[in-house]
């Protein structure tokens, strides 16, 4: 592409502009926005026409029509103007440019339908939004973007710059931050969902009993088709493969069940089934932490597990559970919390090797309440390797029983 000054100084600002008047079906300022050096009030100029210059800039048969309308190509080249309009959409993108509002104050409590998500639906979508009106747009597919993303190759419009863009319409539309759902998006489906309002930072700290080969605890940490997080840890009953055998299975039917659609409490439900039909005794703990940063609240499951510690500053909170792991009984009584988050809290799991391994208090939970209110650092993984350090301690360095410690910490963006 030629130099962006270069094209400036090649067009020739025609106060009569044919690439407009007669070349554009959209009627956009071309002279104008080539001619603005700020590329955002560049980018607002081509707004009042289009919302899809990163596309348009790509796609559009310029040849034909604005470039074809260039009174420049009468003698020689065209002004180069799908390249500057698809130079200045990506410029948007890159730098998050934002879309001006216009509030018509008699259109702000009106509510619209729009029908379809194509470039067209898309671009009405915008208008209207931008004017206060509420619109929702319903699409028949699974997808958004219609033609865009399934009717033109990607070696013509990168995906990227259609994700993008689509992302930009719909923060716009829904007035929140919306982004591209990477874990459920297949070939060209497309999935977007709303921007987390916070950010968490995971730390693990593990060690093996001493004179085993094999932990036998497990630990999950994946994010959900909704957009949730699972962090989970489990502790298979004994030690060594057996042990481990049990946690995993249990561990990755969760994963499986969750990830194919299954709801919490089915999956819970599959998992002891499974574990209480097999020949061997086999049976394990689950703690589970279900963490929406969109809407700022955990979901804690246990099942025979050891007591959640959330610490805000120095004081310390105990989450406990009196549930049977799973496996044993054919009705497990699983126990269900459920709390907000609050910035720069620090949650904490363990499995029991690391609460057992203390013999000094009576009330072993209140061993590491105390730990944790003491400690100063909010660095999660610091914070995991400190609490398995003064468990392995405990047993004068060495550790009597598999442990694990998973701590994340939340703030607020």
């Amino acid at each position: 592409m030629k130099k962006i000054e270069e094209i400036r100084s090649y067009c020739l600002n025609c106060k009569n502009s044919q690439c407009r008047i007669k070349g554009c079906p959209l009627g956009n300022c071309i002279p104008e926005f080539i001619h603005e050096i700020d590329s955002k009030k560049a980018y607002e100029i081509l707004c009042n026409t289009t919302i899809l210059p990163a596309i348009c800039g790509r796609i559009c048969p310029h040849e034909k029509q604005c470039e074809g309308s260039c009174i420049r190509g009468i003698k020689g080249e065209p002004v180069s103007i799908g390249a500057m309009e698809a130079y200045i959409g990506d410029l948007s993108i890159e730098n998050n440019y934002e879309l001006s509002i216009e509030v018509d104050e008699r259109a702000k409590d009106k509510r619209v339908a729009v029908i379809g998500s194509g470039p067209a639906g898309l671009t009405c979508a915008a208008f209207l939004a931008r004017r206060g009106v509420k619109v929702t747009i319903y699409e028949k597919h699974d997808n958004l973007g219609g033609l865009l993303t399934h009717g033109i190759p990607e070696f013509r419009l990168p995906r990227e710059v259609v994700e993008k863009t689509i992302e930009k319409i719909l923060t716009d539309v829904l007035k929140e931050k919306i982004v591209l759902n990477d874990e459920n998006c297949l070939g060209n489906k497309l999935n977007f969902l709303s921007d987390d309002k916070y950010v968490m930072a995971v730390g693990t700290a593990d060690a093996i009993k001493n004179k085993s080969d094999i932990s036998g605890d497990s630990v999950l940490n994946i994010r959900l088709k909704d957009g949730k997080y699972l962090l989970a840890i489990s502790d298979g009953m004994g030690s060594g493969h057996n042990a481990k055998e049990s946690s995993s299975k249990s561990l990755k039917m969760l994963e499986n069940l969750l990830l194919a659609g299954f709801q919490k409490e089915k999956s819970l439900e599959l998992i002891n089934t499974s574990l209480i039909n097999q020949n061997k005794e086999a049976f394990a703990t689950l703690d589970i932490a279900i963490i929406d940063l969109y809407k700022g609240n955990i979901e804690f499951i246990k099942s025979g597990a050891c007591p959640t510690y959330i610490k805000k500053g120095d004081k310390v909170q105990i989450l406990k559970a009196n549930s049977l792991p799973v496996g044993i009984v054919p009705n497990a009584n699983l126990q269900v919390y459920d709390r907000d988050i609050d910035s720069n809290e620090i949650m904490l799991m363990c499995t029991d090797g690391v609460l057992d391994s203390n013999v000094e208090y009576k009330n072993k939970e209140l061993w590491l309440r105390y730990i944790l209110e003491d400690i100063e650092t909010t660095n999660t993984k610091k914070i995991a390797d400190l609490v398995l350090n003064e468990a392995v301690d405990n047993n004068y360095g060495f550790a009597k029983d598999d442990m694990t410690v998973l701590v994340c910490r939340f703030l607020k963006k």
